[in-house]
């Protein structure tokens, strides 16, 4: 059994000699087996591009403990009495499942010595190259149509590639954390972009997503379950759109919003329930009147702004909800009156 990944070697005495113990990451092959011998000890064998011959770990009496907190993650540490060694272990979490699988049945020995033979793990061995994590494409004769595009990475963009259909095989990304499709002519997404679990930005300034009905259900990629979770830039901006999805509203990690260089008549009423939403308008964008106009709106409670006309009334607010300490004199009242703008006497009434 072997795996591929980041290792990390701590060494637990260093520390006690004012020395620091840990080593440096480095891309690593992991491989539990057995040298060829009916008596054969059980190893790990540790195997680098600066380390080709290998470090064996004997493995029967001799782990401490292994802590598998974050494996879920892809992250373990092997602790090992002789010598005091931490391996630190970061890599594909279904591969270290297994491999953690295969050390436990090998210890209990329920699994056959064959199948735990280091023999075909020469000290040649060459390891596999650092997956690739980031790519760009910035012309269409750039593009990867036929190899597609590498499984881990967490970064891609693909700019001035003319690209008027959304391509699915980003889908298979399942790593991806920011893509930047800008400079292209899509028109719409599809729903399924909903499948990536950890996408963070999403870039598509200069396209057409103005020749999408703001109200067609192929804005629905937006409200899908792991978007609404974990997108927290969304970017846009110079698509000539006269009005935003209101899908948007459900974006709840939602940090950064660029809407600049549109059509905009109005912003979708649920837009002030994003809080952590940071809307940034100066007069380079906007005309200065407007800057000023905006500086001194108020909002309602349901996240509507509230310009000229709008209801207010005093409402008990209760201190404690909203800080950690609060301190009070002996007669002191955690309740006190709080200043709430309405933007309509049915929202004054229902809150």
């Amino acid at each position: 059994m072997k795996i591929v990944g980041n290792v990390e070697i701590c060494n637990r005495l260093l520390p006690s000699l004012n020395i620091s113990g840990r080593g440096r990451s480095q891309w690593s092959s992991l491989a539990i087996g057995k040298q060829a011998g009916t008596e054969a000890e059980l190893y790990i064998l540790h195997q680098s591009a600066q380390n080709k011959l290998g470090t064996k770990y004997k493995v029967k009496k001799n782990i401490e403990q292994v802590f598998t907190r974050f494996v879920n993650e892809g992250k373990a540490t092997i602790r090992f009495k002789n010598p005091p060694h931490d391996i630190c272990i970061k890599c594909d979490s279904l591969q270290l499942k297994c491999f953690l699988r295969t050390l436990k049945l090998g210890l209990e020995e329920k699994i056959s010595p064959k199948a735990l033979m280091l023999s075909n793990i020469t000290t040649t061995s060459k390891l596999p190259s650092i997956p690739k994590t980031k790519l760009e494409v910035l012309s269409k004769a750039a593009y990867p149509i036929l190899e597609g595009f590498p499984r881990t990475l967490q970064i891609l963009r693909i700019n001035h590639a003319e690209q008027k259909k959304f391509d699915n095989k980003i889908l298979r990304l399942q790593n991806l954390k920011l893509l930047d499709l800008s400079h292209n002519e899509l028109t719409h997404l599809p729903e399924e972009l909903g499948s990536l679990p950890s996408l963070e930005c999403l870039h598509l300034s200069h396209n057409k997503l103005s020749e999408t009905p703001i109200h067609d259900t192929k804005w629905n990629w937006i409200s899908s379950y792991n978007l609404t979770r974990s997108l927290q830039v969304l970017d846009l901006s110079n698509n000539e759109l006269c009005l935003l999805p209101k899908q948007i509203s459900k974006l709840k990690k939602l940090s950064i919003l660029k809407i600049e260089r549109n059509k905009l008549t109005e912003l979708p009423p649920g837009l002030g329930n994003l809080t952590h939403l940071r809307l940034f308008y100066s007069p380079e964008l906007v005309p200065r009147s407007l800057v000023l106009y905006l500086d001194h709106a108020h909002y309602c409670v349901c996240g509507s702004a509230c310009f000229e006309t709008f209801a207010r009334k005093y409402v008990p607010l209760q201190l404690k909800n909203i800080a950690n300490t609060v301190i009070l004199s002996q007669e002191g009242n955690t309740i006190v009156p709080g200043n709430a703008y309405f933007c309509s006497y049915k929202c004054a009434n229902t809150h």
